[in-house]
């Protein structure tokens, strides 16, 4: 597998006016990077997410992160983040549902719709995020009515995996190299705010 720089753009425009840029930089282990979708794993500067909690009440972990694989199809409106733990344990798959990426040789380009989804690492439990928030955005012109449709749509479609309980096959289909912790580049990548 190919190591290289990669370096992502993610847009959110905040539902009372501001405009924040969040950029990872770094370099990764290319998993896979084809016309329809670029997945690479690489080591995080070590920041810990807080948990979440599903409808019932159960707790989706998201502790310190320490390496991850991120997902970028061009015919889906998403980024998907696996999160694995300093042992390679998948601890969350976070999904951020947002304009399809754009890319630019190794630089990714993306703006957020609000929505997301956290899904537990045994692919079993999960929790939609920021209904409300995508709601408010419509209402405000910050996102279409289409994008809000279509968050929910690629929202919907993972779901049904992950109550099918057929997440895990899924993405192996879509990407069959496995993700190895030994094998990341030794730098992390890092984020920057603006």
């Amino acid at each position: 597998m190919e190591t290289r720089a990669i370096e992502h753009h993610y847009r959110r425009r905040m539902l009372m006016g501001e405009v924040n840029i969040s950029t990872s930089v770094g370099p990764v282990r290319v998993a896979h990077d084809t016309a329809s979708l670029l997945v690479v794993d690489h080591l995080w500067d070590g920041h810990t997410m807080s948990s979440i909690w599903d409808r019932q009440g159960m707790q989706i972990e998201r502790r310190r992160v320490f390496a991850a694989r991120t997902w970028w199809w061009t015919e889906r409106a998403l980024r998907l983040i696996q999160v694995f733990d300093a042992v390679g344990q998948l601890v969350t798959h976070r999904v951020d549902f947002a304009s399809r990426p754009t890319r630019d040789g190794d630089r990714v380009f993306q703006t957020d719709w609000y929505l997301d989804l956290f899904v537990s690492g045994d692919g079993r439990r999960y929790v939609i995020d920021d209904e409300d928030e995508l709601a408010q955005a419509v209402s405000q012109h910050l996102v279409t009515e289409e994008q809000a449709d279509e968050a929910r749509e690629q929202c919907a479609f993972l779901v049904r995996l992950v109550e099918d309980g057929s997440l895990a096959a899924w993405l192996e289909t879509q990407c069959s190299t496995p993700f190895e912790l030994a094998l990341l580049p030794e730098a992390p990548h890092v984020w920057t705010y603006t």
